[in-house]
């Protein structure tokens, strides 16, 4: 009979598949197949077993395969339907060995890349929200994203202070190690963005401006000061708090 792991077509003269000096030997069985004892053909008849049999999901048949196991679970990156070595496209990871399909990233991390076991935190001034992120966006205005792998924005920005899209720090006056801030994304970030700015004079600000336009009511951008008070750069609603002080912005 044919030796497994091989097929032997009519005429075949020898069951020794390393005898490469006869053209008419045994030869290896397809990708993605295995070949029991016997087989005739290289063309796959499904549940006939004198033909090529299909790998089993989540295995790597290399040609020359004897079993369904073929050479192995399938590697780690990838992904193996029945018969197939497929590496895990973007936005998705095939952690361990033996995946039949790839995962999707969950929130708060994302993958750019093809072939990856694992997906990666969205870095300092961005948010991952959502399953299945090929890149981070950048953190919305109003808010402060001081954390890696942030599905939604940690923190709103600090009173006084206005914070524009990719703040990554409540502290307007952190020292930053601004170059690697900026090579850990993979999307563009504005630097002068990191900290939150201080709102400008005659404005107060209260939690989670973002902007430095002034609008009454809309407490999510600055507010002008109150007739008869007086607010420097960076005042917030909270700066004074002692009633009948002329300085609060609170009082009319």
């Amino acid at each position: 009979a044919c030796p497994p792991g091989h097929y032997c077509l009519e005429g075949t003269r020898t069951s020794n598949f390393t005898d490469f000096g006869t053209p008419e030997r045994p030869l290896p069985c397809p990708f993605g197949t295995y070949c029991g004892p016997g087989v005739t053909t290289n063309r796959t008849i499904a549940n006939n077993f004198t033909t090529p049999q299909t790998c089993f999901a989540g295995y790597l048949c290399e040609p020359g395969s004897a079993t369904p196991q073929g050479s192995g679970p399938c590697p780690s990156g990838h992904y193996c339907p029945p018969g197939q070595l497929i590496p895990c496209p973007s936005r998705t990871y095939c952690p361990g060995v033996a995946n039949t399909e790839p995962k999707p990233c969950i929130p708060g991390l994302y993958q750019q890349e093809y072939g990856q076991s694992s997906c990666k935190k969205c870095p300092l001034g961005t948010i991952c929200p959502g399953f299945a992120r090929e890149l981070p966006e950048p953190c919305p205005p109003g808010y402060v994203c001081d954390a890696e792998g942030l599905p939604i924005p940690s923190k709103r920005c600090p009173s006084g202070h206005y914070c524009l899209q990719n703040t990554l720090t409540p502290d307007p006056l952190s020292a930053l190690d601004i170059g690697s801030l900026l090579r850990a994304s993979p999307i563009a970030l504005a630097e002068t963005q990191f900290r939150p700015l201080p709102c400008l004079p005659a404005t107060y600000c209260m939690e989670g401006v973002e902007n430095n336009v002034t609008n009454a009511g809309v407490f999510s951008q600055p507010q002008p000061c109150k007739e008869g008070s007086y607010c420097e750069w960076g005042t917030s609603d909270n700066t004074f708090v002692v009633i009948g002080d002329v300085s609060s912005p609170m009082l009319p």
